[in-house]
């Protein structure tokens, strides 16, 4: 259910799987790769990724009144 809800209709062909925590939601990235994401690989890129896509993304995100 958690995959068909990130990757909709790829969901199938979906393998692996990493989630970015955004700030303000979550970014799925999928792979048809079984071991491209894993547990116990090193995160430092994926956090350096997470940070600078939200960091850009608060440009296009207007706070909620």
């Amino acid at each position: 259910e958690q995959m068909e809800f990130l990757f909709g209709e790829h969901s199938s062909r979906i393998h692996s799987a990493a989630l970015l925590p955004l700030g303000f939601g979550v970014l799925g990235l999928g792979s048809h790769d079984s071991k491209r994401f894993y547990n116990g690989m090193a995160t430092h890129f994926l956090k350096h990724m997470s940070d600078i896509i939200s960091r850009k993304m608060r440009a296009y995100i207007q706070p909620s009144l």
